[in-house]
């Protein structure tokens, strides 16, 4: 493994994904992934990566958020991440990508709260769906955005309040990964 992943070990996994009744299960409505982005992720962490996206270059000309002013973006350096979706083809343990490592400034809150949740599963000029956005507090990843689902890693007991004093239906919503057979609730 190289980068700083192995910083911090992830050991579960919680995943907000609102089900439909008998329907099936839905992303966050828009409205609720804002007061997260808000009062949790924008308040916990500090950097931020988008899979598929290595460079300044990259983050200002091939993805769908709409960084315009480059005193807003500072790169911090690559980083290796566990994607949420993986191919067949590799080894969904040990499999790493690279991603870009930007600063959580303030003028980056807005680029990425401004496009709706729903509008990431794109294919950007070639460099492949940019559903993933990951965020991060120092060394920790604190939560990946996976097509219609996100998730949280580690959340422990302070985290798992600040995150469901976001919402009040995100307690009833975020799921024990990876089988979504009960509630989360931290150990």
């Amino acid at each position: 493994m190289h980068g700083t992943y192995s910083q911090m070990e992830i050991t579960e996994t919680a995943i907000l994904r609102f089900k439909l009744g008998n329907a099936g299960w839905s992303s966050p409505p828009e409205e609720i992934w804002q007061k997260i982005l808000q009062t949790f992720l924008f308040e916990i962490g500090d950097s931020f990566g988008i899979r598929g996206i290595k460079t300044e270059d990259d983050l200002c000309r091939k993805t769908i958020f709409n960084f315009v002013d480059r005193k807003d973006i500072r790169y911090l350096r690559s980083r290796d991440y566990k994607p949420g979706s993986i191919s067949i083809a590799h080894d969904p343990e040990t499999y790493r990508e690279t991603l870009g490592l930007f600063e959580l400034t303030e003028g980056a809150k807005p680029a990425i709260s401004f496009t709706p949740f729903g509008r990431w599963t794109i294919d950007t000029e070639g460099i492949g769906e940019q559903d993933e956005i990951v965020f991060f507090s120092g060394p920790t990843q604190l939560a990946m955005t996976d097509e219609s689902d996100v998730i949280f890693y580690n959340l422990g007991e302070e985290y798992y309040n600040l995150l469901c004093a976001a919402d009040p239906s995100v307690s009833s919503n975020l799921w024990a990964g990876p089988d979504l057979k009960s509630l989360y609730r931290p150990t």
